[in-house]
């Protein structure tokens, strides 16, 4: 469980310091070529979800927030209840993710965005760390389940279970 903690606690710290880097270094939609015509430094700010779902609602960043903070503490409990050190370390990836653009959400009523890729004529839409440690947590996750899925039948979603399980005996 320290394991899990530690990994949320990194995830959150590179995602802000990335973040604070994009917002003190360079002005809102100003760009650096990293390889042309394929990846650049863009900084923008998303005031929805992934792709900008929401973006143009008023309510939608106020809704995103609520929904970010209630999925961030299921995750930590989640992570608290169950002992499979595989899921909790994936689970920490989500964790530190869903805290990091939580914070920026909180602070600037926005996400900072700034990972910019192009394939050909396909603009991929900006992300940023928490992003990333989001899709790549969620992905591990269901491979692991696919591969293990003894596993699966042991993740816990409540105490009751226990409850149930002891009062059985």
């Amino acid at each position: 469980m320290g394991l899990a903690i530690m990994i949320t606690l990194v995830i959150v710290l590179l995602d802000q310091i990335t973040k604070y880097l994009i917002v003190n270094n360079l002005a809102l939609d100003e760009s650096i070529i990293v390889i042309k015509d394929f990846f650049s430094i863009h900084h923008i700010r998303n005031s929805g979800a992934a792709w900008g779902i929401f973006s143009d609602k008023s309510w939608g960043i106020h809704l995103l927030t609520i929904i970010s903070l209630v999925a961030s503490l299921f995750i930590l409990y989640l992570i608290f209840i169950n002992k499979i050190r595989p899921a909790q370390v994936l689970l920490a990836l989500i964790l530190g993710g869903s805290l990091g653009n939580l914070i920026d959400r909180v602070r600037y009523n926005n996400v900072v965005d700034f990972l910019s890729f192009k394939f050909g004529t396909y603009y991929f839409p900006n992300f940023n760390v928490a992003d990333m440690s989001i899709v790549v947590g969620a992905i591990c996750l269901a491979v692991y389940f696919m591969v293990k899925p003894d596993q699966l039948e042991q993740i816990r979603i409540s105490h009751k279970a226990d409850q149930i399980t002891n009062e059985e005996k």
